[in-house]
């Protein structure tokens, strides 16, 4: 087992990088140290990841909890291949496991080439996953691989998906497969010939099986209804009613605390509302595990008397569990 990742991030680098992860621990497996490919390497030192080189030959005396996710690569069956764990995160770019990791229930991957570049359909976008057709001019068409529509498990997510002349999806090159551990299926897997967007798609497999992006309003905030504090400024005290009284002319504070319980640096957008009222604030950096108060405001009553709703929302690039980024509470402007 050969070690070829970051031994130590600098000070420095840990501070520019945005939305990477974060001390993770890679076993990419190849039939052999020389098969590697030194572009997939990249994007993983990119993501400031710890990479381990794992042969075919060494599979059955490696300790796979020492990782937190396996990267498969090559093209044929490994010998080792059925020693492979099957309970651990996975990006799988060796077409001869889709069905060992769950990706298929019934029938094979599709082998195709073709005679123009390659093209997938990525969120309703159509985009050239290798830079040529063929290896060199006159050979043969670089392959790629495919989970066919009608046998893939019912619970795989198709995010880059074979399409024919006629623009219908016929399965797909890029799937991801979720639970407890992520799998991700990277079927265009000639990885030298790989086009930015394609490079862009493998990264995003890395990231969804590597861990969560995901930012909260903490809802048990001290002082607070619902996660969000209000207090009269003058007075300094919390108003805890379900529908607190707001007088007109008085100044009050809204502050919440939003937390990052995913695993990679974040920035976060704020939005504040109370009747018309809006306010916007931003935290760039936040780490995985830290909080921050961002986005409070001192508000004056200068409403029409009624009832109100405040609602805060704290939002990021993509956030996997969206439902915990707004909180709301009632109030009352009285005049």
């Amino acid at each position: 087992m050969k070690k070829i990742g970051l031994v130590v991030l600098s000070v420095i680098s840990f501070l520019l990088m945005i939305n990477l992860v974060l001390a993770v621990e890679v076993g990419y497996v190849v039939k052999d140290i020389d098969r590697a490919d030194g572009k997939l390497i990249d994007v993983l030192d990119e993501l400031g990841m710890e990479i381990d080189l794992i042969e075919d030959r060494e599979i059955k005396n490696v300790d796979f909890s020492d990782y937190d996710l396996l990267i498969v690569g090559g093209k044929g069956r490994l010998r080792n291949g059925k020693h492979l764990p099957k309970d651990k995160s996975v990006v799988l770019l060796n077409p001869g496991y889709v069905k060992y990791f769950g990706f298929l229930e019934n029938g094979r991957v599709r082998k195709s080439v073709s005679s123009s570049k390659v093209k997938i359909k990525r969120n309703g976008d159509v985009v050239d996953v290798y830079d040529r057709v063929r290896y060199k001019l006159g050979g043969v068409s670089i392959p790629y691989y495919y989970l066919p529509e009608r046998y893939k498990n019912s619970d795989v997510e198709i995010v880059g998906g074979k399409i024919n002349k006629r623009n219908r999806n016929l399965g797909g090159v890029v799937a991801r497969l979720g639970g407890e551990n992520k799998k991700c299926f990277f079927g265009a897997n000639e990885v030298k010939y790989w086009t930015d967007d394609a490079r862009m798609l493998f990264k995003e497999c890395v990231e969804f099986v590597s861990g969560n992006h995901d930012v909260l309003i903490d809802e048990d905030y001290s002082n607070s209804v619902d996660g969000l504090r209000i207090r009269d400024v003058e007075s300094g005290d919390y108003l805890l009613d379900e529908v607190s009284e707001l007088m007109c002319g008085e100044k009050y504070k809204v502050d919440f605390r939003t937390k990052n319980v995913g695993e990679f640096i974040e920035d976060v957008s704020f939005l504040g509302k109370l009747g018309d009222f809006e306010w916007t604030a931003s935290k760039e950096g936040l780490s995985s595990g830290m909080t921050t108060t961002t986005g409070s405001k001192t508000i004056t009553i200068d409403f029409e008397e009624g009832d109100y709703e405040l609602t805060m929302r704290a939002d990021i690039e993509r956030d996997d569990n969206p439902e915990d980024n707004v909180r709301k509470r009632s109030v009352k402007v009285v005049c």
